[in-house]
């Protein structure tokens, strides 16, 4: 399965894993517990142990500094990842898992529905 990513380079493929495994060559840590794939590299070189890995075609990008103006607006939120959230089983569901997470005001929007004419 290829998961959507975003509009920018369509042709392209990036990939994350769940994995506690720092010796993969080619592999790059983005935070504890979850690393950027490299998929040029020899697929027999990946550990047995290595863990789920999503593949995305494309992604979501931003010009210079644009993203910290749209964070700043509050146009996003910025929470802290769990390395399980790249291996969810349920994966249209991570959102929801994720905002329910957070607590306070910002997990009441885990049950807020999908469409609002379904409110």
């Amino acid at each position: 399965m290829v998961f959507d990513g975003g509009p920018v380079e369509r042709g392209g493929m990036l990939a994350v894993a769940a994995n506690l495994i720092d010796d993969v060559v080619g592999w790059s840590s983005i935070c504890d517990g979850v690393s950027l794939v490299d998929l040029s590299g020899d697929p027999d070189q990946i550990p047995d142990d290595a863990g789920l890995v999503r593949i995305f075609s494309g992604y979501a990008g931003w010009g210079p500094d644009q993203l910290d103006l749209e964070i700043e607006e509050g146009a996003w939120w910025v929470v802290d990842v769990e390395p399980s959230d790249v291996s969810v089983g349920e994966p249209d569901g991570l959102w929801r898992v994720v905002v329910g997470r957070q607590g306070g005001r910002m997990a009441l929007l885990r049950d807020h529905p999908d469409h609002p004419s379904l409110n």
